[in-house]
């Protein structure tokens, strides 16, 4: 009898070797039907996890910081089932390239489900027509703006946000709660689309300048690139291994003694006591005038920010916590001075605008040449550089000012009795608002590619609030209905740059820069970045509204109160009721924040040994610095006592400490949030 043919002989061994080559070869492309096809299914997912941890249980806030800890706790389990695949099935095993998509689209559509961006959107187009959470006869917000809200924006049918604060009931199961939401939310997500599309053109415009060029060194994605490398050698390192079992064992022990207060807890959180107190809460112990004014300074101690501190430079982090710290003695010198004449002064979110505008103007000036070379690109097509491009400059440009018309045209056309054009926003006040946030939106994707700071917080400095304070809605010394029709409609959009901190911009330009260094195809991620952002928002739409009428957006979801509604609207009413021209003694700080960034930034350039980052003026009035000043003054003195005694070498030498911490922090942080959905209970949150 004849032997039956080994299947494995079949395909002979140079045609077995082309065929694995070209799977491979395909692989590394970045862009393939399986990374869109795993990215597919963990998007809803991510999702759910999303609001469970931000909305429902309050134990954690991964759109806050730059590196999402969600998205990395995932791409960690992709890359420990792709080692193990690599071994026993390597034509199956992912490659970088695609791990890399994977994390980029997973962070854009996070963004689209993020804290500071989904969450608010219902409490801005319903909760004002609730009583429960909005108008109100002590707040009378009927009678001063409720007739100029945008009428196509916004949800008033009464039955249906009855149960969207009440919940208990199935939202898909009954036409009469999803029917009043279907136009709105369709509405909404076309502008979303177009904010987030807009900049997918910005971010082809400006790659090739930040990172063939100026060659920044984007370190906030050196983490997920260490992570998905063929052989990852800096997992080999034991010091990484010792950092990571302590940021893990801090969290084991700290979420063990939030459910069994008998186990012991190692306090590194701001106000965070396992016995009711608020540890580490140094301003709460100043009393005595003026030294009581430099409110919210606190030691914290996260394993996650030591170890992002470590990765950023050194010069950043110590600029950072002096900034800080200077920012508080100006708030202690004008109590001392008795000169506290405004509510706000001495205006420190006005001085970090300025910094903030001075990080984006410097760039562009010392890059004016190569901006004007683009903008001729633009207007006469160049082939040759266009092909080396995800696509044309001229069709990027078309992009970007095409959503950006878009934009300004609906919200001219947004009025309280329908759409219309002229009904809405004044025609320069639109242009403003939008031109405004695309100019931050540039400004959190260059602080991230320059600095890699974990948290790029632009908060109450958006367009929505420039508007309010500086222009406010008076015109020839009397009341313009037609400014405070325009800020009304400008008031909805408040959610969208309140914090400016869960953009998809960044996570656009990384992904470009993470494509670049693994060899990926750059014209394959711009498509599936485009298509990422709209399945992204139709997502998180789709799984939020549920999750709110399943809940009760008023009734069992921590994140969701009156004041998402409150800050919106209350705001709006302080401007109509206390109405001011233009605010030049907000202008000013502006002005003032801008020059010294600009000086600072010049004695840096010129001067070598010039030891601050004139971006710590921009950054340190933000809430979030007084979480993070002391985890930055501990990285910088291992680095600086790192450089002392070991050279370039022992600097080097820190990165798998910062890596340890990092994923030990996160890997333990996240397990405990998983554990708080599925078993529906409340948890630590190791960052919140």
């Amino acid at each position: 009898m004849e032997r039956p043919t080994d299947p494995r002989q079949t395909l002979d061994p140079k045609e077995d070797r082309g065929a694995v080559s070209s799977i491979l070869a395909a692989a590394r492309q970045g862009v393939t039907l399986r990374s869109l096809l795993v990215t597919g299914i963990l998007v809803p997912i991510n999702d759910w996890w999303l609001y469970q941890m931000q909305d429902v249980w309050s134990v954690g806030n991964p759109t806050i910081l730059s590196l999402y800890f969600n998205v990395v706790f995932i791409l960690a389990l992709l890359t420990v089932g792709n080692l193990v695949l690599r071994r026993v099935a390597p034509t199956l095993a992912l490659a970088q390239a695609e791990l890399l998509t994977i994390y980029t689209l997973l962070s854009i559509t996070t963004s689209c489900a993020a804290y500071d961006f989904m969450h608010w959107f219902p409490a801005a187009m319903a909760g004002v027509a609730y009583s429960t959470h909005g108008a109100t006869p002590a707040n009378r917000w009927r009678e001063i703006f409720f007739d100029d809200l945008p009428l196509d924006m916004t949800v008033r049918d009464q039955f249906t946000l009855k149960y969207m604060h009440e919940g208990g009931v199935s939202f898909y199961g009954d036409p009469a709660l999803w029917g009043p939401w279907v136009g709105p939310a369709l509405l909404w997500i076309l502008m979303l689309c177009l904010l987030w599309v807009g900049p997918l053109g910005l971010a082809v415009l400006f790659r090739r300048r930040w990172i063939d060029v100026e060659r920044l060194t984007f370190p906030i994605v050196q983490l997920p690139f260490e992570m998905t490398r063929e052989r990852p050698t800096v997992f080999r390192d034991k010091v990484l291994w010792t950092a990571f079992t302590l940021a893990f064992l801090i969290n084991l022990t700290n979420g063990l003694s939030v459910l069994k207060p008998i186990f012991p807890a190692v306090p590194v959180k701001v106000g965070w006591d396992p016995n009711g107190g608020e540890s580490f809460e140094i301003s709460k112990e100043i009393i005595d005038t003026p030294w009581n004014a430099a409110t919210s300074i606190s030691l914290a101690f996260y394993p996650m920010i030591i170890g992002f501190g470590l990765l950023i430079p050194t010069e950043l982090s110590i600029s950072c916590v002096l900034f800080f710290f200077l920012f508080k003695g100006e708030l202690i010198a004008t109590r001392w001075l008795g000169i506290q004449g405004k509510p706000e002064f001495p205006y420190l979110k006005e001085q970090s605008l300025g910094g903030y505008l001075g990080i984006l103007i410097f760039s562009l000036w010392v890059g004016r040449r190569y901006y004007a070379d683009l903008a001729r690109r633009v207007l006469r097509r160049d082939p040759e550089r266009d092909s080396q491009e995800p696509v044309s400059y001229r069709t990027a440009a078309l992009l970007f000012l095409g959503c950006f018309v878009a934009l300004v045209v609906l919200a001219m056309s947004l009025g309280p009795r329908g759409m219309k054009f002229g009904s809405g926003m004044i025609w320069w006040q639109a242009i403003f608002h939008w031109g405004m946030y695309f100019v931050l939106t540039l400004v959190c994707g260059r602080i991230r590619a320059e600095m890699g700071l974990p948290v790029h917080e632009i908060e109450r400095l958006g367009p929505v609030v420039l508007l309010g304070n500086v222009f406010g809605v008076m015109r020839g010394g009397k009341v313009s209905q037609d400014r405070v029709r325009s800020l009304t409609v400008a008031s909805l959009f408040f959610p969208i740059s309140r914090g400016m901190r869960s953009i998809a911009f960044p996570h656009e330009v990384e992904g470009f820069k993470l494509q670049d260094r693994c060899g990926g195809n750059q014209s394959r991620l711009f498509k599936a970045m485009l298509g990422a952002l709209i399945v992204g928002m139709f997502a998180a739409w789709a799984i939020y509204l549920p999750t709110m009428y399943h809940y009760g957006a008023a009734a069992k979801m921590q994140q969701y109160a009156g004041w998402h509604t409150g800050e919106t609207y209350n705001q709006l009413v302080n401007w109509i009721e206390s109405p001011e021209g233009l605010a030049w003694n907000r202008i000013i700080p502006t002005i003032i924040g801008f020059v010294v960034y600009v000086v600072l930034m010049t004695l840096k350039m010129r001067l070598p040994w010039w030891p601050l980052h004139p971006i710590g003026l921009a950054l340190s009035s933000t809430w979030y610095m007084h979480h993070m000043w002391c985890p930055f003054l501990i990285a910088w003195i291992l680095k600086v006592l790192a450089t002392r005694y070991g050279g370039h070498r022992g600097a080097r030498a820190l990165a798998p400490i910062a890596y340890g911490l990092i994923l030990g922090d996160v890997i333990s942080g996240c397990g405990w949030t998983i554990y708080g959905a599925l078993t529906q209970q409340e948890v630590y949150a190791f960052w919140n």
